[in-house]
């Protein structure tokens, strides 16, 4: 069974823990605890930045979607003033190159369906 990366992380701090704890002055294959722990830290480190990294973009996001709802509202001003400006309105060309549909091209919505017959 393969370890998530947080069981990796937490199986690096309890060997650390137990090694430091039990017998710091043991040797096991050679390996001291300095020798084992300079060869962890890098992994820990990295999840440290990682970690920083992650909160940065999660504040980036943030301040992006602020930013996106400052400009749909300047959005919906313009829209607003482009209907409202003598010589064009809601009408003509330039709403409709905005992607709104003018006024004479929207359909009324009223659908007439077909009389069903039933089967005899």
């Amino acid at each position: 069974m393969a370890l998530s990366l947080e069981q990796i992380r937490e199986r690096i701090l309890h060997f650390r823990q137990c090694w430091r704890t039990l017998d710091p002055k043991q040797d096991f294959c050679g390996l001291s605890l300095a020798e084992f722990e300079a060869g962890t830290e890098e992994s820990l480190k990295v999840r440290d930045e990682i970690r920083a990294l992650e909160a940065e973009l999660d504040a980036l996001r943030l301040r992006r979607d602020q930013a996106d709802r400052r400009a749909l509202g300047l959005i919906r001003r313009f829209v607003s003033a482009v209907q409202a400006e003598p010589g064009f309105g809601d009408d003509c060309p330039f709403f409709a190159a905005l992607g709104y549909i003018p006024l004479s091209q929207r359909k009324t919505g009223l659908t007439r369906r077909k009389g069903r017959h039933p089967e005899n």
